[in-house]
């Protein structure tokens, strides 16, 4: 989390790891002889928050978070080409079960209501989700992407290349804007939370494996292989 703060060498304490007692031991608390906690070793630094950006230890953090997916799906490969080589970034997919079990209260009510002009769309869409279903799963997907700088206006200018990479990837639409600043970019931190991002997609699962990034690697040889070939997507 402390990228300015934390050295290259250090790693986190993991409760089998072998330590020297520490602290006061009170009646059967076992704590000293433990590693602390890992959300105490993770994130142990103060937060300054400025509107949707965040500061830790003078390294300024921007968070986005993907509300409308790729109307055409492309591969991540493709979003990896469209971010500035110069352009830091992270970012996290968290991929659930059970896409039409979360929208079946969303269908049940709009079999009643679906006759009202604006919610007609809405109601053809879980439909045509509920086709799909019948073939492959329909998963719920949630996209979260951060990005830092050494100043706000260096987050700022890579927030706004982040985002414009994320609108060019198939015409999807981001946002910025989040009523907790701090939890969206916690987010973006593989297994800080149990839950996921705050806007949720329902793709079906052969578009979501699409947008992951899985793909082949540069060579089929060994180490010792005596020939390299680049991949189209720069491997």
């Amino acid at each position: 989390m402390d990228r300015l703060g934390t050295s290259e060498h250090w790693y986190p304490l993991l409760p089998d790891d072998p330590i020297t007692p520490h602290g006061v031991r009170n009646g059967d608390d076992h704590t000293p002889f433990l590693a602390p906690q890992l959300k105490f070793q993770l994130m142990n630094q103060d937060m300054e928050t400025n509107g949707n950006k965040l500061c830790v230890n003078g390294m300024w953090h921007g968070t986005l978070s993907v509300v409308l997916g790729p109307q055409t799906p492309q591969t991540f490969a493709k979003l990896k080409a469209l971010v500035p080589r110069g352009v830091p970034w992270r970012v996290r997919m968290d991929l659930m079960p059970g896409g039409m079990k979360s929208l079946g209260m969303k269908k049940g009510t709009l079999d009643f209501i679906a006759f009202v002009p604006p919610l007609r769309p809405i109601w053809n869409a879980i439909e045509t989700l509920t086709k799909v279903e019948q073939q492959e799963p329909v998963c719920v997907m949630t996209i979260m992407a951060s990005t830092w700088g050494d100043s706000q206006a260096a987050v700022t200018r890579h927030l706004t290349l982040l985002t414009q990479a994320f609108q060019a990837w198939g015409g999807g639409e981001v946002t910025q804007t989040f009523g907790n600043p701090v939890r969206a970019w916690a987010s973006t931190l593989v297994a800080s939370s149990k839950g996921s991002g705050p806007n949720l997609l329902y793709p079906p699962l052969s578009e979501a494996l699409n947008l992951l990034p899985l793909t082949r690697p540069a060579s089929a040889w060994e180490e010792d292989g005596n020939a390299l070939f680049a991949t189209l997507d720069g491997k």
